[in-house]
């Protein structure tokens, strides 16, 4: 069987991504960071990865797109072939005996406690994060503290014996986190697909103004456009973006000829893959 590397443990939000992709035909391998779910990806000791890239928050995770600007460039098979849309539910959980009142420490992933930040302001309690959700859900229940509560999932609440003293606690009742895939076959154009790119515009006035007017004149949408800073040199960056069509579509060749022989240094495409367009549910029987 088919190994896919997920965020673990059990109980994560990315647990439920795996489960709800993977449909139960791939041995699902837990990791206890995302790169070092990213490594092992890229030596080949498991055939597919599931990891979060964004949140409808506006939440990027660092992790997944630092790993993936870092090495894409020079890593043929490290491309997006899927991506998935889970809902997330955020609870304040804590050992079955413990009281809001008496809670001063809350344990989470870095993405948790941001995505509820308004529930956590003006409480003053201490925001410790963690590598995962599920793995605070895993500390407070193995605490001698009953005053530390952790912000998880309610599959990690049953997975570790901890009560939900606060439920659905996220800045937004509509959170959605969107999961990518990589690894498997490259997808065919379907009408409905997305296609990632990366680059770099070349040091001149107007360079990201006419990469993307490329796009414009092309007659493609982009769905996102986002800078970052690398980590070579002060002020240099990259530009992730989102466009609506497959590789193989003859505009979309045409746009990235133009952009490599007027307008950027580096480009390389991520991956073509369908666009998600339903928001993937967790049946309770798959907990």
């Amino acid at each position: 069987m088919l190994k896919l590397g997920y965020l673990g443990p059990l109980g994560t939000f990315s647990a439920q991504a795996a489960i709800v992709w993977g449909r139960g035909q791939f041995e699902l391998v837990g990791f206890d960071s995302i790169p070092d779910l990213l490594e092992a990806f890229t030596q080949g000791r498991i055939d597919r990865a599931i990891v979060p890239l964004e949140n409808v928050l506006g939440d990027v995770v660092r992790d997944t797109i630092d790993f993936l600007m870092a090495r894409v460039w020079t890593t043929p098979g490290l491309r997006i072939t899927q991506e998935v849309l889970i809902p997330i539910r955020q609870m304040l959980l804590a050992k079955p005996q413990t009281e809001l009142s008496a809670v001063t420490e809350v344990l989470s992933h870095p993405q948790g406690l941001a995505q509820c930040s308004e529930f956590l302001r003006g409480r003053g309690w201490k925001q410790s994060p963690v590598a995962s959700t599920a793995l605070a859900a895993e500390l407070v229940s193995q605490a001698e503290s009953a005053m530390v509560a952790a912000i998880s999932s309610e599959q990690a609440a049953e997975q570790f014996g901890l009560k939900v003293l606060a439920a659905d606690i996220g800045d937004s009742q509509h959170n959605v986190t969107r999961f990518i895939v990589l690894g498997g076959p490259r997808t065919t154009a379907n009408g409905k697909s997305k296609t990632t790119l990366f680059f770099s515009t070349r040091n001149e006035p107007g360079a990201l103004y006419h990469a993307l007017g490329v796009f414009y004149y092309q007659g493609l949408n982009l769905s996102r456009i986002t800078s970052y800073t690398t980590k070579r040199a002060l002020g240099e960056c990259y530009f992730w973006i989102d466009v609506d069509g497959h590789e193989s579509d003859p505009v979309f060749a045409a746009a990235v000829m133009q952009l490599k022989e007027r307008f950027v240094s580096d480009v390389v495409v991520v991956g073509s893959y369908p666009k998600a367009e339903e928001v993937n549910h967790v049946c309770s029987d798959q907990r």
